[in-house]
């Protein structure tokens, strides 16, 4: 009989979820919680990379932060694609200031990557695809972006 406190049950958590996750691909999210808990950041990464429609908005953001600190080229798309996101959803009455409010972190993900240009460009196309959208540029205007 094994006692309290034994071996790390790292393992066998990660391969009972690796398993449920064939059948029932929600389990995802549970995944990359249980490896961002344990430090293995790089792997949380891949599996939410992989699993990307299982993961709540939260915690997408949560893994968008972490990983901006040391891989900030691979946060850029997937902050765009998240503003473009909040953009289009036509069922949420605040999805502009959302949008906008996901920039802040944009800007500094670009500087790291020495392409510190890119945020201005990125924000002039953002006006010229959106210029139909005036509410839009207003909040945008208004954020001093």
């Amino acid at each position: 009989m094994e006692r309290a406190g034994g071996d790390d049950p790292t393992a066998w958590v990660l391969g009972v979820l690796r398993d449920r996750i064939t059948q029932q691909p929600a389990y995802a999210s549970e995944l990359v919680d249980v490896l961002l808990a344990v430090g293995r950041d790089d792997q949380a990464w891949q599996e939410a990379l992989h699993h990307r429609r299982w993961l709540g908005g939260p915690q997408w953001q949560t893994l968008l932060q972490g990983r901006a600190v040391t891989h900030p080229e691979e946060v850029i798309q997937p902050y765009r694609d998240l503003v473009e996101q909040a953009i289009l959803n036509s069922a949420d009455k605040r999805r502009y200031r959302r949008a906008v409010a996901l920039l802040p972190a944009l800007r500094p993900a670009y500087q790291a990557t020495g392409e510190h240009a890119a945020f201005g460009q990125y924000l002039a196309e953002l006006r010229v695809e959106h210029k139909r959208r005036p509410t839009f540029l207003k909040t945008l205007d208004a954020a001093g972006l």
